[in-house]
């Protein structure tokens, strides 16, 4: 069976932070996965998007600028 488990680092050893089914001495295998400080920009864009935060801009009244304040980019 596979499931995350939280831990912390102390002096050398990591420390479960929630029970686990395991016999004594029995050998696991584990993946270090360390929690960003910070998301990256194209992570909370992801996020914005999929909760519906910027559906506004779908509104026609929100295109403010036309073809005549200049040339497109």
């Amino acid at each position: 069976m596979s499931r995350p488990i939280k831990a912390v680092y102390e002096k050398g050893v990591l420390r479960l932070l929630e029970e686990v089914d395991l016999t004594e001495h029995e050998e696991v295998e584990v993946i270090v996965l360390q929690e960003p400080d910070d998301l990256p920009a194209s992570e909370i864009l992801k996020l914005a998007q999929a909760g519906k935060s910027l559906a506004f801009l779908e509104d026609a009244r929100e295109e403010v600028y036309s073809l005549a304040d200049g040339e497109p980019v």
